[in-house]
C-alpha cells in the first residue's frame, strides 16, 4: 500500500478543516491527491483519518495528586461521593459536590470511627473529575444491573402466570351484573400462564375487580385440566409457578390448595432487601408479558371492529387465537410450541389434574364458630341458618372459595351443609363519560372513516391452523393423580364396605331391619355402589319403610 507523506498529509488536513462538511471542495482535495499518488480516494481518506497531529504537552504526572500520597487521596474521593449517595431521595436529587466537600471537611462518622479530609485539598472541579476517573459518580450507582434470564429444562417443569387488564374495559355484559354498584362494574381480567421451556401459552378472561383469588384458582384449574380440543394436549401440574409479590402470593388459599395439595412450589421475585439498591426487585417476567403484548396487537384490535357481548364469547374467540399462537414455530428449538412441549415432557410424562370436586375441597378453610340460639351460624357478615340440632355447640366451619355455602362439622366429625346465606346487600351503581380532548378532534375525520370500517363476523370464528395441525394426535404419558388421604372416594368398594357406610350415615345396625329391607338394600348395591346414588335412594327406602322416625 501506498504510503502517503507526514507534510502531505497535514496540508490537506489543515485545508480540510477549513471547508464545510459538505462542501464540494473536500471531493476535489481528495481526488486530487489519490491522482497525484496513483491511488484510491479511499486510501487517501484512511490515512487523513488515522493521521496523528502534534500531542500537546502535558505534565509527567498527570492523574496522580502532587501533594498528597494517592491512596488517601483516592479515599478522601470515596468519602465525598459516599456523603452525596447517602443523601440521594427517591426523585434522584442529592447533595451538591460542594456542600459535600464542606461536610467531609468537617467530619463525618463511618461504622462508628470518625474521619476528615483535611481542609483546601479538593476543589469542586476536581473532586468531579476524579469520581469520573474512579467510576464512582452518581449515575454509575444508580445503574441498574444486568438481567439474568433462565428457562426450564423440560415441559411442564416451570409456569409463568400473570394478571393483566384486558383493552376491551368493559362488555355488555358488565353493566348488567347486579354487583356492578358503589364499587363500579368490573373490569376484563386476563389471566395468563405459559410454559417456560416451550413457550405455550393459555389464556382466559374474566370479570373482576382485582387479583381475586377465587378467579385465579379457576383459571389454574382449567389450564392444568385437560382441554377439549383434542390437537391443544397441553395439562399436567407443573412443578413450579413463578408469579409476583402480589395478592395470590401473600394469599394463604393459594398456599394451601397449589403448595400443600398439589405440591406445586410457589417462587416469587426477590424482595428489595436480597435484590440490592442497584437491582429492581420486581421485574417483568418477560415471557408471560410478551404473550399479552402480542394478544392485545394482534387479537384484542380486532374489538374495534366487533366487541364480545359476554365473557364466554370472548373466550370462545380466544381461543381460536390460542390455537393458532401455539401452532407457530418455537423461537429457538425445532417445530412448534405445542409440539415442542409434547416432545420434551419428563420420561414419566405429565402429571393428572384431579376431579372438580376433589379440587373444591382443597380450597376450603377452616374456621370455629359458635351456634347461637336461634341456630344461626354468623361468618364474614353473612348469616347462615343451620340445623337446629347443633344449638349452643361450638362447632368447626368451613368455607370454600368454590362452595355455594358453608358446611359446619360438629365434636362427632359429622358433616351438615351446604347452608346458603340469609342475607346479602345491593349496592347503587355510578358511572362517569369523559369528554372529548382537543387531540381527539383533530382526528375526526380518521374516527368516522374507522365507523365506517369492518370485517365479517366469521372471521373471528374461523379456525387459523392448517388441516395437519388440526387433525395432529398426540400420544403422551401420564401419572394418575393420587387419591388424597382421609378424602372418601366417589364409588365404594364392596359391598360390604357400602354396607358399612351405610351404617356410618344412617346409625341403624342392618342386622335389625327386616328380610325385606336387608333384601331391597342388597338389589341397590347391586346396580350401583355410588355414594351419592346409594346414599339418596337407601334415604328413600328408609322413609317408606318408616325406619328411623
Amino acid at each position: 500500500m501506498i504510503r502517503i507523506p507526514d507534510e502531505i498529509l497535514q496540508e490537506l488536513a489543515d485545508k480540510l478543516a477549513r471547508l464545510k462538511p459538505r462542501d464540494a471542495e473536500r471531493l476535489r482535495l481528495i481526488e486530487r491527491a489519490a491522482h497525484l499518488f496513483a491511488c484510491s480516494p479511499k486510501t487517501v481518506y484512511r490515512q487523513v483519518a488515522k493521521f496523528h497531529s502534534p500531542k500537546r504537552c502535558t505534565r509527567s504526572d498527570k492523574g496522580h495528586p502532587r501533594r498528597h500520597p494517592e491512596a488517601d487521596f483516592k479515599r478522601w474521593v470515596e468519602i465525598v461521593a459516599a456523603v452525596k449517595l447517602a443523601t440521594i431521595n427517591q426523585k434522584k436529587r442529592r447533595l451538591s459536590t460542594a456542600r459535600a466537600i464542606e461536610l467531609a471537611e468537617e467530619g463525618v462518622y463511618i461504622e462508628g470511627h470518625f474521619e476528615q479530609i483535611p481542609k483546601g485539598v479538593f476543589r469542586r472541579a476536581c473532586c468531579d473529575q476524579w469520581m469520573r476517573w474512579l467510576g464512582i459518580d452518581i449515575r454509575s450507582s444508580l445503574r441498574q444491573s444486568p438481567a439474568i434470564r433462565f428457562e426450564a429444562r423440560e415441559s411442564n417443569e416451570c409456569w409463568q402466570f400473570d394478571i393483566s387488564v384486558s383493552d376491551a374495559h368493559y362488555l355488555a355484559e358488565q353493566k348488567r351484573l347486579p354487583e356492578a354498584g358503589q364499587s363500579g362494574w368490573p373490569h376484563l381480567g386476563l389471566f395468563s400462564v405459559v410454559d417456560d421451556h416451550s413457550r405455550v401459552n393459555y389464556q382466559e378472561y374474566h370479570l373482576v375487580y382485582g387479583e381475586e383469588v377465587e378467579a385465579a384458582l379457576l383459571f389454574l384449574f382449567r389450564a392444568m385440566g385437560p382441554k377439549d380440543d383434542p390437537s391443544f394436549p397441553f395439562q399436567g401440574i407443573p412443578k413450579m409457578i413463578y408469579i409476583d409479590n402480589g395478592p395470590l402470593a401473600k394469599s394463604r388459599v393459594v398456599r394451601r390448595v397449589l403448595e400443600e395439595k398439589l405440591g406445586i412450589t410457589i417462587k416469587t421475585h426477590e424482595t428489595p432487601q436480597a435484590a440490592g439498591a442497584r437491582r429492581t426487585a420486581a421485574r417483568s417476567k418477560g415471557k408471560v408479558e410478551r404473550c399479552f403484548r402480542t394478544l392485545k396487537e394482534s387479537f384484542e384490535t380486532l374489538f374495534h371492529f366487533h366487541k364480545p357481548d359476554s365473557v364466554t364469547e370472548a373466550n370462545r374467540w380466544l381461543l381460536n387465537h390460542l390455537l393458532h399462537y401455539n401452532c407457530q414455530k418455537h423461537p429457538t428449538r425445532e417445530g412448534s410450541r405445542i409440539e415442542v412441549w409434547a416432545a420434551d415432557l419428563p420420561p414419566e410424562g405429565f402429571h393428572q389434574m384431579c376431579s372438580w370436586e376433589t379440587y373444591a375441597t382443597f380450597a376450603r378453610e377452616p374456621e370455629y364458630r359458635t351456634v347461637d340460639d336461634n341456630s344461626q351460624v354468623t361468618l364474614d357478615h353473612q348469616v347462615y341458618r343451620v340445623t337446629s340440632e347443633l344449638r349452643g355447640e361450638r362447632v368447626e366451619v368451613w368455607k370454600g372459595v368454590f362452595d355455594p355455602g358453608i358446611y359446619i362439622q360438629d365434636k362427632g366429625g359429622n358433616t351438615h351443609g351446604p347452608y346458603a346465606p340469609e342475607s346479602g346487600a345491593i349496592p347503587l351503581g355510578t358511572y362517569r363519560r369523559w369528554r372529548k380532548t382537543e387531540q381527539d378532534r383533530r382526528i375526526e375525520k380518521v374516527e368516522q372513516l374507522a365507523q365506517k370500517i369492518a370485517i365479517p363476523r366469521e372471521t373471528l370464528f374461523r379456525d387459523r391452523r392448517s388441516e395437519e395441525e388440526r387433525s395432529r394426535v398426540y400420544d403422551l404419558r401420564s401419572t394418575p393423580f393420587p387419591q388424597p388421604v382421609g378424602l372418601w372416594s366417589e364409588n365404594y368398594g364392596s359391598m360390604k364396605e357400602a354396607r358399612r357406610g351405610i351404617y356410618t350415615q344412617f346409625g341403624i345396625p342392618l342386622g335389625e331391619l327386616s328380610d325385606e329391607a336387608l333384601w331391597q338394600i342388597d338389589e341397590i348395591l347391586r346396580e350401583t355402589l355410588n355414594r351419592r346414588e346409594v346414599y339418596r335412594r337407601i334415604k328413600e327406602l328408609f322413609a317408606q319403610m318408616g325406619i328411623g322416625g
